[in-house]
């Protein structure tokens, strides 16, 4: 990847609602090429 390429880094996020972890360990770096927001709220569930 070059650089200036990669809009945003996420470590090893962790997301915990009370005692239950909804999200455990992420790590994402998305680039500009790739990435595109949801055009629909339903756009969201699709694989």
């Amino acid at each position: 990847m070059m650089s200036g390429d990669c809009i945003l880094t996420i470590d090893h996020l962790t997301m915990r609602f009370g005692g239950i972890v909804a999200v455990n360990d992420l790590s994402l770096s998305p680039s500009k090429r790739k990435s595109r927001a949801p055009s629909r709220t339903s756009d969201c569930f699709l694989a």
